[in-house]
């Protein structure tokens, strides 16, 4: 499985601390600004779930090591991001890529887990005006879930003496927002090395480097450009050979994921959940044991995408089908 996976993913101190800038300030902040932090800021264990498809809860993480002599945890360190850059753009994992009602049993669940977690709960609780509190309601405890979704929206990563961050900030409905990178160090101050306009969406496409089969021999799915020759699957049921229509590159949210699916025969892909299989399902809901494209499921699981852009890709022709690492799939293009 390792080397399946491995041959997928390749073909795919103190400084006192001030008020934060105004906001026309903070926007037009460049490459390089060092922002002060704001002050008492809560925090909370960071949450980063790769958990598979069937799982009937989103598993909390061990908190991570703080980076050395840091004067914060690694979630105060979010919440100060926050506090800087506004609410981040996050695609709700209960809302896609499969929007499904959460019950009151798995909110339960969902809830107890950060609750076994002090650190992350009581800093959620406090941000939350929840401290003190013994027993909760339904809607408190969706409220602490709903937070520590929007905590691990966040991609924070220690890097020496220093934390790296990625987020996006703004809102699906106006269609674009802010794509911020920078560095934390110990003592909280953000350094702002990228901003730049962000196209806001939860892509339906295939992860970079899937092959996609072609009378020429399998081509990256990037490297497919408008005319080019591609096998399609005719209305007929017959293999024929087609021209790609349309392409299309869709850049991805931090925490973006994807699903690795896998089938008893060995055949394997990282592509996004909605994305619609031959047979008019979305890979989101297969579940090992069900029939695909002459197979079964034999492994389905969400992992954080690490790419930074999305892929798909129209044939001519009628369908819309076409194989992507020899399994077949219908174009999103095509909807």
């Amino acid at each position: 499985m390792k080397k399946l996976l491995l041959i997928v993913l390749l073909c795919t101190s103190c400084a006192p601390l001030t008020a934060i800038p105004d906001e026309a300030t903070a926007a037009t902040a460049q490459v390089g600004t060092v922002l002060p932090v704001v002050t008492s800021v809560p925090f909370a264990t960071p949450l980063i779930t790769i958990a598979p498809l069937d799982t009937p809860t989103r598993a909390v993480t061990p908190t991570m090591a703080p980076i050395p002599s840091s004067k914060f945890s690694p979630t105060e360190i979010k919440y100060r991001l926050i506090a800087q850059f506004g609410e981040p753009f996050f695609c709700d994992p209960d809302f896609y890529p499969v929007g499904r009602e959460v019950t009151d049993q798995e909110l339960d669940q969902r809830f107890e887990a950060i609750r076994k977690n002090p650190e992350l709960f009581e800093a959620i609780a406090r941000n939350k005006n929840l401290s003190g509190m013994v027993s909760f309601t339904q809607s408190q405890k969706q409220i602490v879930y709903n937070e520590s979704k929007k905590l691990n929206s966040i991609l924070l990563e220690p890097s020496g003496n220093q934390y790296r961050f990625s987020l996006r900030t703004g809102t699906e409905s106006k269609g674009s927002g802010l794509a911020i990178e920078g560095a934390v160090d110990g003592n909280g101050t953000i350094t702002v090395t990228k901003r730049q306009t962000a196209f806001l969406t939860c892509p339906i496409c295939l992860a970079v480097n899937t092959m996609i089969d072609t009378p020429l021999g399998s081509i990256r799915v990037q490297e497919l450009k408008i005319g080019m020759p591609i096998w399609t699957l005719d209305s007929s049921g017959a293999r024929s050979a087609a021209v790609v229509t349309r392409t299309i590159s869709r850049p991805v949210p931090a925490d973006f994921e994807i699903v690795h699916l896998v089938l008893a025969d060995g055949r394997a892909i990282f592509v996004s959940a909605p994305h619609p299989t031959a047979d008019g399902r979305v890979v989101g809901n297969l579940r090992v044991g069900d029939a695909l494209n002459g197979s079964s499921v034999a492994f389905a699981e969400k992992i954080l995408y690490r790419g930074e852009d999305t892929f798909d890709i129209l044939p001519s022709g009628e369908t819309g089908l076409y194989w992507a690492n020899g399994i077949l799939l219908r174009s999103t293009l095509d909807q």
